[in-house]
């Protein structure tokens, strides 16, 4: 039988002995990585040889039976030996590395073109009538690579590579071809922040996968400009029509648990970036559901837990969000690697967060090595670092060191500036930050101009329905009531409750903080029933929690102060300070006012 020894090219580069010595190697050099991970590599790539063996045994039966074109069958086989090359060449680099080839043949295995592809090749190569010419071979070869330094992280030397593959064969000669070397050119262009280099590169890319019936091609195009489109350039009309069309190429291919997942998780991220944190909580739910018991589904649960612990900051959970981003990156270093883009991403979000939540000391270290992984992976110019730089510029705010944070947020507003090449809402809102810097430093003219600059920004490019606009009403409401104008800050202050309260949900912490912030603004305008209102509707929200209820009890404890009820304020106070211990209560201004006041007005 001539198709006999068809798979015997896998077995000669894929041995028992190699994966042996593969396993032996990670253990010595890699001590971080459980037998689970090691098992998870060779359980890889034992399925891909598997799967090689199957498709190489195949073509050659369908050679013999002449069941596809001499065309088609050349491209068949020319690809099954360009991807055991590349399989092969993975697996030497790990057996000359001192260890951090782990890493490498974890992150880059899947990545490598799989078997069943090749078959898909050749239907679309014998339709085409196109040959398996040295040129073509040279682009998938260049793509290939390319595709290699993608996974790795090293997006600038990914760019050329694919920059290679696209020249190397005219457009229109193959298609199937031109959409894989556009997809990789895009996936480069979006993560070095090349906004419309991109998105041009997707949709030539989606064009030539639909043209070809490329579906399984279409499916992942279609899903990464929906994120190119609803999250980087925050136009969710259009990310809407493209996920539509993802959704349609996923039906194509049979609904695969892993294709629907990433379909939802798209869904859910567009209505995040449009401002509707609660919208997307179901979608991301439900990818989650689809993945959550998959071997394969490791790195989806991560990405998709990251969407989720980004829903729980947008709504004020910061516990829930902490606890999500720290599981995010314990994922994704077992997945990718420690010094990954995709760890970086992550304790950028997770110090963000920390920031938010007033943990400054955890966060500045978070922060530091999120903005050293970023640097190293995108470039000192990008986005992304500009992104963790107004991070660790709200930690000099927070600890009142104003001036600083002002010089750090005006550097952040001009690199975004130049990596958005022109308004963007992350533009805007470094232009808030600096608002709020400049209230710190009690430049309230030149702050309300930040305001007023950043919210102009942002009407055209989410509207003044946006969570987006909404932070920068509130940080323009704190700066007209530091000025004393608590009318202009109430006003401004209802506005951003209106939006969080129909982004968020009316229970949402932070439609609540906004709430009683504004109820402080009614308060010192003299208006003491509406506050007084707004606090008890607070303190009426069902599982409101102990934080949320204490800062209540205190400003209801003001209002009363401020009505001359004294017994109705030490009432409030009391209850805000109950199971406090004494150091608890010094830990916090607004409590260690409240005990001042006690002890002013000490019963008789």
């Amino acid at each position: 039988d001539p198709c006999a020894s068809a798979a015997a090219p896998a077995e000669r580069v894929w041995t028992p002995a190699r994966a042996d010595a593969l396993r032996e190697r990670m253990s010595a050099v890699a001590p971080d990585y459980t037998p689970a991970v090691a098992r998870r590599v060779t359980d890889r790539a034992d399925a891909w040889v598997e799967q090689w063996a199957e498709q190489a045994l195949l073509a050659c039966r369908s050679g013999q039976d002449q069941a596809v074109s001499a065309a088609g069958l050349l491209a068949t086989q020319t690809c099954l030996s360009v991807s055991l090359d590349e399989f092969d060449a993975l697996l030497s680099e790990f057996d000359e590395s001192s260890g951090r080839g782990v890493t490498r043949v974890l992150t880059t295995l899947d990545r490598i073109p799989a078997p069943t592809r090749c078959a898909r090749r050749a239907f679309v190569d014998a339709a085409f009538g196109t040959k398996a010419t040295p040129e073509v071979e040279t682009a998938r070869r260049q793509r290939n690579l390319a595709q290699v330094e993608l996974a790795r992280g090293q997006y600038e030397s990914a760019l050329p590579l694919a920059v290679k593959a696209r020249a190397a064969v005219p457009l229109g000669v193959n298609l199937a071809l031109d959409a894989e070397i556009g997809l990789t050119m895009a996936r480069a262009h979006f993560q070095l922040g090349h906004t419309d280099e991109a998105s041009r590169a997707y949709l030539d890319a989606a064009n030539a996968a639909e043209s070809s019936s490329y579906d399984e091609l279409a499916a992942t195009v279609w899903t990464e400009l929906t994120r190119s489109a609803g999250v980087q350039r925050i136009d969710a009309e259009r990310a809407r029509f493209y996920v539509e069309r993802a959704d349609a190429a996923v039906r194509r291919l049979g609904d695969p648990p892993l294709r629907r997942a990433l379909v939802e998780q798209r869904r859910g991220q567009v209505e995040i970036a449009a401002g509707n944190p609660v919208s997307a909580t179901p979608h991301l739910q439900r990818g989650l559901s689809l993945v959550e018991n998959l071997p394969s589904g490791q790195r989806m649960r991560a990405s998709i837990s990251m969407d989720l612990g980004k829903v729980a900051y947008a709504q004020g959970n910061f516990d829930a969000a902490i606890a999500a981003f720290e599981r995010v990156i314990d994922a994704n270093r077992q997945a990718f690697g420690e010094r990954h883009p995709a760890v970086a991403d992550a304790r950028h979000n997770l110090g963000s967060i920390m920031v938010a939540d007033g943990r400054l000391e955890e966060a500045g270290p978070v922060l530091d090595a999120a903005l050293a992984g970023r640097k190293l992976a995108y470039g000192a110019e990008h986005a992304k670092v500009a992104s963790t730089l107004n991070s660790i510029a709200s930690i000099a705010f927070s600890q009142g060191r104003y001036a600083q944070a002002l010089a750090d947020y005006t550097t952040v507003a001009a690199m975004f500036r130049a990596a958005r090449g022109g308004p963007h809402v992350s533009v805007a809102e470094a232009v808030a930050n600096r608002g709020r810097a400049l209230t710190g430093l009690e430049r309230f003219d030149e702050a309300d101009a930040a305001f007023a600059e950043a919210t102009m920004m942002l009407e055209p490019l989410v509207g003044s329905e946006h969570l987006s606009y909404a932070d920068a009403l509130s940080g323009w409401a704190s700066s007209r009531a530091l000025a004393g104008d608590a009318e202009a800050a109430a006003g401004l202050y209802e506005r951003t409750v209106a939006i969080r309260r129909r982004g968020l949900g009316p229970a949402a912490p932070r439609a609540l903080r906004t709430s009683l912030a504004l109820a402080q603004a009614r308060r010192q305008a003299g208006q003491l029933s509406a506050a007084r209102t707004l606090v008890r509707t607070v303190l009426e929200t069902p599982a409101l929690g102990e934080d949320l209820t204490r800062e209540a009890r205190l400003e209801l404890g003001w209002i009363e102060d401020s009505a001359n009820r004294p017994s109705a304020a030490r009432r409030a106070f009391e209850q805000a300070l109950e199971g406090l211990d004494a150091d608890a209560v010094q830990a916090k201004a607004d409590t260690r006012e409240a005990q001042g006041w006690l002890a002013d007005h000490a019963a008789p």
